[in-house]
């Protein structure tokens, strides 16, 4: 029998976790340091492809998954596979928030703590 590993890799920061927004289905731009650490998973993987062969490499349809994708896909030398089921779903009334906007709106807190 032959053993299956999935590895998950999420995105590098980009400017909404810098800013400390919460955000789910919006996008947001990597920053330098997501694109350096983005540069840095690219050759992570480029040093363990020979003893632990990738067969499939699955991306969400936003930018920031792909501009991560892309530099694990180049390092793999293969095509990453873009699947809608893999999109991040929206946060509703959180999308672009700080984390602090709601800390101080009462009602929203209240929703988020129940």
């Amino acid at each position: 029998m032959t053993n299956t590993h999935v590895i998950l890799v999420r995105h590098g920061e980009t400017t909404a976790n810098h800013e400390q927004r919460w955000y789910g289905a919006l996008d947001a731009p990597l920053t330098e340091r997501g694109q350096h650490q983005v540069q840095a998973t690219g050759e992570r993987f480029a040093q363990r492809r020979a003893g632990a062969p990738v067969d499939a490499l699955y991306v969400s349809p936003l930018p920031r998954a792909r501009s991560t994708a892309a530099a694990i896909s180049a390092a793999l030398d293969m095509e990453a596979i873009v699947d809608e089921g893999l999109r991040e779903f929206s946060i509703g009334d959180w999308e672009g928030r700080t984390y602090q906007d709601l800390i101080d709106n009462e009602q929203l807190w209240a929703r988020w703590a129940k």
